[in-house]
């Protein structure tokens, strides 16, 4: 019942889509007016590996991106996403083609998978969208989420999350788990799923980083203070407290989570 509704309510988003092209949420507006668009090649020479990363979780995909490239260049890669922040990453890391993920609505899944023709999805640790897994199911498309982390507590063992999941997960062809508290956890509150445990795949992003890091900074005689992804409300509290810390020595390195360039101006300007 709940899936009939769910399908219901997203049929509907979909035959408005339109509409929401001109919402002024930016990121609703970016995201409906992206549906269809790809950048990259408009033909391919085989199927595409399809790996799909909604918007921070693009950070568990690079270096995955990175190595399949590296180890089967002949298998073409496809890569999804929903966030305006993910652009810029795409385009350093080059897939054959990328853009906005389908709309987790049947129209909208049936034309994306009759156009591009995956051999294989690869999903980024949580971005389970029921019908598009019930669609590639149907088809045959193997189907894998890595990076899967199932913590106590979270979002997904709540009610509605498990009564959802409980029909989701089974489609998965294999899930690949961060560690095996994670794994324990995911067979506590669902029915047993075929899975590995493989780790994080950000941490071997945070490794290549290292390694290619060229920032440099005198970290002889001062303390850091290291504040990442930082949001609006955090750099509130955290710019005025650090005026104090500066007083003693501290250093700051600041990541902010938005990094529009009018967000990064504001920070230049506070600092």
């Amino acid at each position: 019942m709940m899936m009939f509704f769910y399908s219901l309510l997203m049929r509907i988003i979909w035959s408005l889509r339109g509409l929401f092209r001109y919402l002024p949420h930016e990121k609703i507006r970016f995201y409906f007016s992206q549906q269809g668009l790809f950048q990259g090649a408009s033909q391919l020479s085989s199927k595409p590996l399809w790996i799909h990363a909604s918007s921070g979780e693009i950070e568990y995909a690079k270096s995955l991106i990175r190595e399949l490239k590296l180890k089967y260049p002949q298998i073409p890669l496809l890569v999804t996403h929903t966030s305006l922040s993910s652009r810029k990453n795409l385009a350093q890391l080059a897939p054959d083609v990328w853009g906005i993920a389908p709309l987790d609505s049947p129209p909208a899944v049936q034309k994306f998978l009759d156009r591009w023709k995956p051999r294989a999805c690869l999903i980024a640790r949580t971005d389970l969208w029921p019908l598009t897994l019930l669609e590639l199911h149907r088809r045959q498309i193997p189907t894998f989420l890595f990076s899967a982390t199932f913590a106590r507590g979270s979002k997904k063992t709540s009610f509605l999350a498990r009564q959802l999941l409980k029909k989701t997960l089974p489609l998965l062809s294999q899930i690949y788990f961060v560690s095996s508290e994670d794994e324990a956890i995911c067979k506590m509150h669902y029915p047993p799923s075929s899975g590995k445990i493989l780790g994080d795949t950000r941490y071997d992003q945070v490794q290549f980083r290292l390694q290619e890091a060229s920032i440099s900074m005198d970290v002889s005689s001062h303390p850091i203070l290291i504040a990442g992804s930082t949001w609006k409300e955090d750099e509130e509290v955290l710019l005025p407290a650090f005026q104090q810390l500066k007083k003693k020595g501290w250093k700051l390195i600041l990541v902010p989570h938005e990094v529009q360039a009018s967000h990064i101006q504001s920070l230049q300007n506070q600092l």
